[in-house]
């Protein structure tokens, strides 16, 4: 199914804590998974990526990224999404770190996390919400 932002299940996995991964492609076009914490914004998710993370050379050479947020517990419910990061920008003042960290930590675990002293500056990466499909296993289920 198309993936729909007002729709009551979309919009829990996009504003929860979901479990999610960002896949990118090295130079030799292999794909490169790696699990990541994604935020979303009403249009795009963003994700942290440190500084000097291969990925971000990888995403400079070719900016396509599939991204795929899922539940771990009943519904099984989720969605995938192909697209391009549209903008890499610093997050200067650990903003979307913070906001991240928060969301799936909790306040207190989530600044400590977050701290700019335990952590090496971040880039935000922008990814729109384009070629998305939904799925749940709700139905399937017995």
């Amino acid at each position: 199914m198309k993936l729909d932002p007002a729709d009551p299940t979309i919009t829990a996995l996009l504003t929860g804590p979901s479990a999610a991964t960002l896949t990118v492609y090295r130079g030799d076009g292999q794909a490169v998974t790696s699990p990541v914490w994604p935020l979303f914004t009403g249009t795009a998710l963003e994700i942290v990526v440190p500084v000097g993370d291969p990925k971000l050379r990888w995403l400079d050479a070719d900016p396509r990224c599939v991204v795929t947020v899922f539940e771990t517990v009943r519904p099984f419910r989720g969605f995938t999404l192909r697209s391009s990061v549209a903008r890499v920008e610093p997050d200067a003042d650990s903003a979307l770190r913070r906001a991240v960290a928060t969301l799936y930590l909790g306040p207190d675990d989530g600044l400590a996390y977050a701290d700019p002293g335990r952590r090496p500056p971040g880039l935000r990466l922008t990814i729109p919400l384009r070629d998305a499909r939904a799925w749940t296993l709700s139905d399937l289920l017995p």
